[in-house]
C-alpha cells in the first residue's frame, strides 16, 4: 500500500467504530477528525463526502465480523457441525461486536431503513450472502445425508438469521448475553432435529 491508501485505510478503520456506534445521522465530520486527528481537508481527499466514507466503514464493519464468524464454520468437515460452529461463533465474539457498538448488520439495517438507501443496499447483500451460506451449508447436508431431505434450508436460513439478530439486540439492549445464549440453544435444537 502506498501513503494515500494507508491513510485512507486508517481513516476507515478509524471512521468504522464510530459509524457502528452512532449510526450514520449520529456520527458527524468532528467526530471523524477528532479521532483520525487528520483535517477536512484531509478526509475528503479520501471521500467524496460522509456518504463515501460511511459506505466504507460498513463495507469495514461487515468484512470484520463475517471474517471472523464465517471462519468457525470452515474449520469443521461435517455441515450440521459448520451450522453449530456458525451459531456458536456469535456468542464466542459477542463481547467484542457489542463493545464495537453492536452488529454492524442490526445496526446499519435500523440506521438505513428510511434514510440512505446506499448503505441499505450494502446490508442487503451481506444478508443475502450470509442467507446463501446457510443455505449452501444445509444443502450440502442433504446431499451428503447427514441433514434430513424434509429440512427446508431457505426456511431454515431466514430462522437462523432472525434468532441471532434477534438475540443479539435483546441482549445488547438489556445489557445480559442470555438472550443470545437462548436463540443459539434454539438454533442447535433445530439442527439436531434436521440431522439423520
Amino acid at each position: 500500500m502506498n501513503k494515500s491508501e494507508k491513510t485512507r485505510q486508517f481513516i476507515i478503520e478509524t471512521a468504522a467504530p464510530i459509524f457502528n456506534k452512532k449510526g450514520y445521522t449520529g456520527t458527524s465530520l468532528s467526530d471523524i477528525i477528532e479521532n483520525t486527528g487528520l483535517t477536512k481537508g484531509a478526509i475528503y481527499g479520501h471521500f467524496e463526502n460522509k456518504d463515501d466514507l460511511a459506505i466504507a466503514a460498513i463495507v469495514h464493519n461487515l468484512k470484520t465480523v463475517s471474517t471472523k464468524i464465517f471462519s468457525a464454520a470452515k474449520l469443521q468437515q461435517n455441515s450440521c457441525d459448520k451450522l453449530t460452529a456458525f451459531a456458536g461463533a456469535y456468542l464466542v465474539f459477542y463481547d467484542e461486536i457489542n463493545q464495537s457498538g453492536g452488529c454492524p448488520v442490526l445496526n446499519g439495517a435500523v440506521d438505513s431503513d428510511d434514510g440512505n438507501p446506499a448503505i441499505r443496499m450494502k446490508i442487503r447483500k451481506f444478508i443475502e450472502m450470509w442467507k446463501k451460506t446457510i443455505i449452501d451449508i444445509t444443502g450440502d447436508g442433504i446431499k451428503q445425508g447427514e441433514i434430513s431431505v424434509s429440512s427446508d434450508p431457505v426456511e431454515f436460513s431466514i430462522l437462523f438469521i432472525s434468532l441471532i439478530e434477534g438475540g443479539i439486540m435483546l441482549s445488547k439492549t438489556m445489557k445480559d448475553k442470555k438472550y443470545l445464549e437462548k436463540a443459539v440453544a434454539h438454533i442447535n435444537a433445530i439442527i439436531e432435529q434436521m440431522k439423520i
